[in-house]
């Protein structure tokens, strides 16, 4: 539901000086996402089988596991399959958590009328046991209407697009969230959705017109 409810009004968060027929044009019935996913960033100075053993206590279903290398810092992307799992999902006292509820890239550009291509993730769709994440927030002039939001994602999906079908690399976005923030997971060897990134940086306008940091993962 919480999906959904981002989805038909985005339009009215994402901008200050549209023209009203212009936000009422962009409020249409959309289809729901396939599936409900959050992202948990965690630091914890103890042993991850304690956070993983929370994880699987409330039978949260765990899609991709990953610690920073060198941290004590941690991503789970986890499913919610509707058996009200997150509820009962309690980590070890002495934890410091982050919880975002995600899409995936692709259906939010989907939404956006940026793009649409069919991405695959799955719990071994990563390969490597060592990755990069890259976040990515976007920075947009305030006042910045929806469609010149679109108008910048379109110029981005052109670039991301290719090269995610061929890399099966994830990508999710935070829901709700205006300016967008991206998270990218993608394995070493996968220098075309690397490289992608880059190019996709210059048709928004370059680094400037971007938050943007890569951390190196280890699979746990």
């Amino acid at each position: 539901m919480l999906f959904a409810i981002a989805s038909l009004v985005l339009s009215a968060i994402l901008m200050t000086q549209a023209d009203v027929g212009d936000i009422v044009s962009d409020v249409t019935n959309v289809e729901p996402l396939s599936e409900e996913l959050y992202i948990f960033e965690v630091t914890y100075d103890a042993e991850v089988a304690d956070l993983k053993g929370a994880l699987e206590s409330a039978s949260v279903k765990v899609r991709h596991s990953f610690r920073v290398l060198g941290t004590h810092q941690y991503f789970f992307v986890v499913a919610d399959e509707g058996r009200d799992a997150l509820s009962q999902l309690n980590f070890p006292e002495g934890s410091q958590v982050t919880q975002y509820p995600v899409e995936h890239l692709s259906d939010y550009l989907e939404m956006v009328g940026a793009g649409d291509w069919n991405e695959t993730d799955t719990t071994d769709g990563l390969h490597d046991k060592d990755l990069l994440v890259a976040t990515q927030e976007f920075v947009l002039p305030e006042g910045s209407s929806t469609s010149q939001l679109k108008s910048t994602m379109k110029h981005y999906a052109k670039e991301i697009k290719k090269p995610a079908e061929i890399t099966k690399s994830v990508h999710y976005v935070v829901v709700g969230r205006y300016p967008p923030k991206i998270y990218y997971f993608l394995n070493l060897d996968e220098n075309s959705a690397q490289k992608a990134l880059l190019h996709g940086l210059d048709e928004i306008g370059g680094p400037g017109n971007n938050v943007f940091n890569v951390l190196r993962l280890h699979k746990v």
